[in-house]
């Protein structure tokens, strides 16, 4: 039998491994400059700014640290998590091109949930992320500072 293409790999620096599966798992990671996200806590930056947005995240080694968007990161479902918790990252949900067009939806959908006179709280950095950073707050990012609110109409 005649086969099309066949592309012929070939290996030539191979090592036995003698462990369990999970240690092979472990081993690939590294190999690989990879390593598994446990959980992402708090973000900063502009969700509308994609190159300005930071994410501090815990891996399963305990480290943590602040990280920038990316793709590698975006693509994890930690991040998919994170992001579908809190409000203000609903761009982060969709492509960069796409984005605007959902929030354009999103802001064209009428208030149906709340009452005149029902009180809510508002975090800071709905009045702007570059202001929200000037105001050097304690745990910033760690804590969310609002604002009590009240609808009036």
């Amino acid at each position: 039998m005649v086969m099309g293409n066949v592309t012929r790999l070939h290996v030539t620096r191979l090592k036995l491994f003698v462990g369990t599966r999970e240690e092979a798992y472990k081993v690939a990671l590294l190999d690989a400059d990879q390593f598994v996200i446990y959980k992402i806590h708090y973000w900063r930056g502009d969700p509308n700014k994609r190159s300005e947005m930071f994410f501090y995240t815990e891996f399963t080694d305990g480290d943590c640290v602040l990280l920038p968007y990316s793709k590698d990161l975006s693509s994890s479902v930690q991040f998919d998590e994170f992001i579908h918790s809190e409000p203000q990252l609903f761009p982060l949900r969709f492509n960069s091109n796409d984005a605007p067009k959902r929030i354009t939806v999103l802001k064209r959908q009428p208030i149906t949930s709340v009452n005149v006179g029902d009180t809510f709280f508002l975090d800071l950095r709905y009045f702007g992320y570059s202001w929200y950073d000037s105001l050097n707050l304690p745990d910033a990012y760690v804590t969310t500072h609002v604002v009590a609110c009240e609808y009036v109409d």
